[in-house]
């Protein structure tokens, strides 16, 4: 049971599954659009529906090139930016723990003042504290307290 719960997980609760999802509602948006479409491109003229039909062939082959060379550009871009991200990753693993002027480091956040203000008071409390004697190990004697006792 526990492997179809991960994977009923993995499938439906991840970014993938929802582009999955998103570009199936697209494709089905654009399948409603065509009846509207089609009738309006609808030709009932003999001659123009025979020129349409000759001319098929080159717009098809026109389109599919058109198509290709988009895809290219798309490849290409797509490995442009794989390289890059590669590279700044690469840079980044190289550097380490160091960072340049151009990382911005967070500052950690202000104390509030009350906060500072009791650090402070603390800190007078434990200067003024008589001083606490050496325990027996060091001194060589029995321990004593700062009491006074």
């Amino acid at each position: 049971m526990a492997i179809a719960t991960e994977l009923r997980k993995t499938l439906t609760e991840t970014t993938p599954f929802y582009a999955v999802a998103g570009a199936s509602d697209l494709v089905v948006e654009k399948l409603r659009e065509l009846p509207e479409r089609f009738r309006s491109e609808v030709v009932t003229d003999p001659k123009v529906l025979r020129e349409r039909i000759q001319a098929l062939p080159d717009r098809t082959q026109t389109f599919a090139r058109a198509r290709v060379d988009f895809a290219r550009s798309q490849v290409d871009r797509a490995r442009g930016i794989y390289d890059d991200l590669a590279a700044r990753g690469e840079k980044l693993v190289k550097r380490g723990d160091r960072h340049d002027d151009t990382t911005p480091v967070a500052e950690p956040p202000a104390a509030p003042a009350a906060s500072r203000a009791k650090n402070g008071a603390t800190a007078t409390k434990r200067a003024n504290a008589k001083p606490r004697t050496k325990p027996a190990t060091e001194t060589g004697t029995e321990p004593t307290t700062g009491s006074g006792a």
